[in-house]
């Protein structure tokens, strides 16, 4: 990490807002910062685009204290055996607002195993439970299914309704077996 004084440190934060910030000076207004964005990226512009923002999502989540409080209230109506079925839950909530895995590990992962080793619930069973929330919600942001899609013909509000529907299933019969087999 580059390091320019005391207070000031280059980091990929650093670096993703001052280019988001400066696309967006140099454009008259958002839509033809967008339309531009699309020209020079494509197709894949919109899930660029997105990632950002994702993490400026999770930053707030973390730098507001929003987060602790979530675990804190988490961890003082759980055991160590429901622990983890929680923290699946709201790993799941945290990819609905920011669908990124690392971010979302960056967040959650300093925060959950502490507290549910202070439950003496399994380090382990807690960070598959982020890992497992993570990709519950998936369906719900189909990401993996863009090229298909495009392949096909076809768009994300064909397939929405079954994605939800398999989030749903996937969220209950993950959460039994967190509950049951760990």
């Amino acid at each position: 990490m580059l390091q320019f004084s005391k207070s000031v440190d280059l980091n990929l934060n650093l670096i993703n807002i001052l280019f988001l910030s400066l696309g967006l000076i140099f454009h008259r207004s958002l839509g033809q910062y967008g339309k531009a964005f699309k020209e020079a990226a494509g197709s894949i512009s919109p899930i660029i685009l997105q990632f950002p923002f994702y993490a400026g999502i999770i930053a707030l989540l973390g730098s507001s204290g929003l987060a602790d409080a979530i675990i804190t209230g988490m961890t003082s109506i759980s055991s160590a055996d429901s622990f983890g079925v929680f923290t699946y839950w709201t790993a799941g909530l945290v990819n609905i607002l920011a669908p990124s895995g690392g971010g979302q590990w960056a967040l959650q992962g300093p925060l959950q195993v502490p507290a549910g080793i202070e439950l003496g619930a399994d380090p382990a069973v807690v960070a598959m439970a982020v890992g497992w929330g993570d990709a519950w919600t998936n369906p719900i942001q189909p990401f993996w299914a863009l090229p298909i899609l495009s392949i096909v013909g076809l768009h994300i509000r064909h397939i929405m309704g079954y994605c939800i529907l398999l989030s749903v299933w996937i969220g209950i019969v993950t959460s039994i077996l967190i509950y049951f087999v760990y």
